[in-house]
C-alpha cells in the first residue's frame, strides 16, 4: 500500500526532514559495508596507493560516511572538526607522494557508494521517502564536492610550502576591504607583511585549473607547482616579496609596485615568466593603481587582459590594458579593421620580397619610445639604419612617423596584427 504523506517539520522546498533523518539512519547501518566497498574499489582502481592499501583509507572513509549521515541529521553543513581532519589528510596525502588526481578519485568513488546506497535506504511506494530520496541525493554531491573542494586547496597549500594566499585574505585584498584593517589583521595572523601598492597579473591555462575537482590530468599538481616556483624566482627583487592565489580557477600575483615606474618591470618579469613556462598559460596584467583598496580594480584590468590573451591565443607574453582598450575598439569598427590593414600590408609585402626588416623596425622604435638609438641597439644595427627604413615605411605607408596622428595610425595598424596572429 503506498503511503500517504503527513509531514512532521518541512524544508523550504517541501521537504519532510523527518523523512530524510529516518533514510540517514538507515544509511548508518551500512556505513561499514560502504567504506569496504570504497577500500575495495581504491585498492583495484588507483595505482598510486602504497600496496597493500593505505591501512587509513577504511578509517578516514568511514569519517567521511559519518560525517555526511550527521549533516543530513543535523540539516547543516558539514563541520569545522571535520574540515580540518580533512585538510590533515590532504597534506599526508601530499608528504607521502600521492597524485591529486587519486585521493579526489577515492572522493568519487566515496560519492557513488553513497549514490548507489540511497535506494536499498528507500521504502518502496513511500512517496514521502522517495522526494526525500531526491533530497539527500543532492546533498551528497554537494558534500561530495565541498570534499573535493577542501582537500585540493589543502594538498595545494602542502605542495607549495604554504605559498598560496588564504581565501579570506585574498577576498579581503580584491574587494573595498582591502584598504582597511580586516586584510592587516589577516595578514599579520599570517606572519605576511601587506605592501601599500600592487600590480595584478592574472595567468590562465591548464596547470592552474585544478579547482574544477578530480576530472584532471595527473600532471597538474607538478605543474602548478613549477608555476609557483618560477614565479617566486621572477619576481623584482628590489620590490620585496610577491603575494600569489587561486581564484575562479585563475592563479593570481600581486606584484609589490611602490611607483607607477614599476609597471615596465613587472612587465619584464612577466615576459620571463611566460617564456619560461613555454606555451602552457595566457597571461594578463593591470595598470599601477595606488593604494591596497585598487588591488580589486588592478585585478578585474588583468583579467580582462588574461582573456583577451587566451581568446586571441597570445603566450609568452603578458597582454595589458592597453591591447584591451584596443583591441575593443578595433573589434567594434570593421572600417577601422580594413584601413589599418591596409597599412601594414605594404610592409609586409616589402618584407617578405626584398628581405627588408620595416615591420620589426617600426615595432622596435616604437616600443624604444621614439629613440633612435635604443631602436638601434635592440635590433642590432647602426641608428643611421633605422632612420632609412623608416624612410622607406613613409615612402611605402605615406604614414610618416614624425607625425603624431600618422603615428598612431602606424601604432595601431601593428596592434592589431598582433591580435590577430
Amino acid at each position: 500500500m503506498t503511503d500517504v504523506a503527513h509531514p512532521g517539520h518541512v524544508d523550504e522546498a517541501g521537504v519532510d526532514l523527518d523523512e530524510v533523518h529516518e533514510i540517514a539512519r538507515r544509511l548508518a547501518t551500512q556505513r561499514e559495508r560502504l567504506a569496504e566497498d570504497v577500500f575495495e574499489r581504491a585498492r583495484q582502481e588507483i595505482v598510486d596507493y602504497p600496496t597493500p592499501p593505505d591501512p587509513q583509507l577504511l578509517a578516514e572513509t568511514l569519517e567521511h560516511l559519518d560525517a555526511l549521515i550527521a549533516s543530513l541529521l543535523d540539516d547543516d553543513a558539514a563541520s569545522s572538526e571535520y574540515l580540518e581532519y580533512v585538510r590533515e589528510i590532504a597534506a599526508r596525502r601530499a608528504h607521502a607522494g600521492v597524485p591529486l588526481e587519486s585521493f579526489l578519485h577515492v572522493a568519487r568513488l566515496w560519492a557513488i557508494a553513497c549514490w548507489k546506497a540511497l535506494p536499498s535506504a528507500v521504502r518502496a511506494g513511500s512517496v514521502p521517502e522517495r522526494e526525500a530520496a531526491l533530497e539527500i541525493a543532492g546533498r551528497i554531491m554537494d558534500f561530495a564536492d565541498r570534499l573535493s573542494s577542501v582537500l585540493t586547496r589543502a594538498y595545494l597549500d602542502e605542495v607549495t610550502d604554504q605559498d598560496l594566499l588564504r581565501n579570506d585574505l585574498l577576498d579581503a585584498l580584491l574587494t573595498a576591504r582591502g584598504e582597511g584593517s580586516e586584510a592587516v589583521q589577516l595578514a599579520r595572523r599570517l606572519h605576511l607583511q601587506l605592501d601599500d601598492s600592487y600590480i595584478a597579473v592574472v595567468v590562465r591555462g591548464d596547470p592552474v585549473h585544478v579547482e574544477d575537482g578530480w576530472d584532471q590530468p595527473s600532471a597538474v599538481a607538478d605543474r602548478f607547482e613549477r608555476l609557483v616556483e618560477e614565479t617566486r624566482g621572477r619576481v623584482p627583487s628590489a620590490s620585496g616579496r610577491a603575494l600569489t592565489g587561486m581564484r575562479h580557477g585563475n592563479f593570481i600575483i600581486l606584484y609589490p609596485a611602490p611607483a607607477a615606474a614599476d609597471v615596465d618591470v613587472v612587465r619584464q618579469s612577466c615576459r620571463r615568466l611566460a617564456r619560461a613556462l613555454d606555451d602552457e598559460v595566457s597571461m594578463g596584467m593591470s595598470r599601477w593603481h595606488e593604494g591596497r583598496g585598487s588591488v580589486g580594480l588592478a585585478y578585474a584590468e588583468a583579467k580582462e587582459a588574461a582573456a583577451l590573451a587566451a581568446r586571441k591565443g597570445i603566450r609568452q607574453r603578458p597582454v595589458d590594458l592597453e591591447e584591451v582598450l584596443v583591441d575593443n575598439l578595433l573589434s567594434s569598427s570593421p572600417t577601422a579593421q580594413r584601413i589599418l590593414g591596409d597599412v601594414i600590408r605594404p610592409l609586409r609585402i616589402a618584407d617578405a620580397s626584398r628581405r627588408s626588416a620595416l615591420v620589426p623596425t617600426l615595432r622596435g622604435y616604437l616600443e624604444a619610445g621614439f629613440n633612435l638609438t635604443q631602436a638601434a641597439e635592440s635590433l642590432y644595427v647602426n641608428p643611421n639604419t633605422v632612420v632609412y627604413r623608416l624612410g622607406r615605411v613613409k615612402a611605402i605607408t605615406g604614414r610618416d612617423t614624425h607625425n603624431l596622428n600618422d603615428l598612431m595610425v602606424l601604432y595601431l595598424a601593428l596592434k592589431l596584427e598582433e591580435s590577430q596572429v
